[in-house]
């Protein structure tokens, strides 16, 4: 048995004709301009290999106890600036520092010479991890708590007022002893509070803003002898040698 056809009126027969082709040309236009489940779900070899190498921080360890600045970019090309690694309990270099390139192609080429000889030693060389700030508040590492603190990423122009004036609500700081690398202020120093309750409530301000930079605030492993000077007034901050 044969289905009746619709029977359309004569005079608006080319009007349907017309939606009916408009409708077609939309829905082909769309299916062009949306990609592909392919293509959504398999980026190019060229993007997934850009994110995996966007850094241009590079970690640089097992360097030789002494080397200078000078060697570290004959080896490994331009550096725009070296963060040199210290303990945090006795300041002493570690043997490792951060750097930072121009470019992506500069890092990625500095890590290439992975294993290379540098005054006897093979040097560990890799792309660095993003750098967080720290969050408010929250230690960065395990030691007991005492009344020493261990203070970094201090601006350049940092003074001993300006740390005394953030610490005013934590307690006395009894001691300042600013680190230094070369005769070279670092960004970081040793404090030293009236009591472990002080210093406790400074570590608490971890990650908090000095002149422009979060404070990275932690305890200090205990010391029986600092070394430091008796005074609590006079600060034994190095004269420095650097334009801020």
């Amino acid at each position: 048995k044969k289905e009746k056809k619709e029977k359309i009126p004569a005079e608006e027969a080319p009007k349907k004709k017309t939606e009916d082709k408009k409708r077609k040309a939309d829905q082909e236009a769309a299916e062009e301009a949306a990609p592909s489940k392919k293509m959504r779900e398999e980026p190019s070899a060229a993007a997934a290999s850009t994110a995996a190498g966007s850094g241009t921080r590079v970690y640089v360890g097992n360097l030789p106890w002494q080397v200078s600045e000078e060697q570290l970019k004959e080896t490994l090309g331009e550096i725009s600036n070296i963060e040199w690694l210290m303990h945090q309990d006795s300041g002493k270099f570690r043997g490792a520092v951060f750097a930072e390139f121009a470019s992506v192609a500069a890092a990625q080429a500095a890590v290439e010479k992975n294993g290379a000889d540098l005054n006897g030693r093979a040097l560990k060389v890799e792309l660095a991890q993003p750098k967080k700030a720290p969050a408010a508040g929250a230690a960065i590492d395990d030691n007991e708590p005492n009344e020493s603190v261990f203070l970094g990423n201090l601006s350049w122009s940092v003074d001993e007022d300006a740390v005394r004036n953030i610490f005013s609500d934590c307690g006395t700081v009894a001691r300042i002893k600013w680190l230094e690398k070369e005769g070279q202020f670092m960004g970081k120093a040793f404090i030293d509070f009236d009591s472990t309750e002080s210093a406790t409530k400074a570590v608490a301000k971890n990650g908090e803003d000095l002149l422009g930079r979060p404070m990275k605030l932690n305890f200090s492993k205990p010391r029986a002898d600092k070394g430091w000077a008796d005074s609590a007034k006079k600060s034994d901050k190095p004269q420095r040698s650097y334009t801020p």
